[in-house]
């Protein structure tokens, strides 16, 4: 038997203290934002709130949205990529 599982959405994330991670496929720019700020309503799923968002760089609609990859997001791995 299969057990149907409800997606994380939005407000998941934000009540779990995790960002989402935003990537334009189209022109490779990425950002790890707080759930509250993409504009979209909490209860949207996150695998669907890329379909609705638009790249704020290059205007493009292939926009991923999935949660943070790496706790404090990419920016915060990449200091400590760097320090190291």
């Amino acid at each position: 038997m299969t057990v149907a599982t409800k997606p994380v959405t939005l407000s998941d994330l934000d009540r779990d203290g995790k960002l989402t991670w935003v990537y334009c496929t189209a022109c490779g720019r990425e950002r790890d934002v707080p759930p509250g700020d993409i504009g979209l309503p909490m209860y949207t799923p996150v695998p669907e709130a890329g379909k609705r968002l638009v790249c704020s760089a290059c205007g493009g609609r292939k926009v991923t949205v999935k949660p943070e990859l790496y706790p404090g997001g990419v920016e915060a791995m990449r200091r400590r990529h760097r320090n190291t």
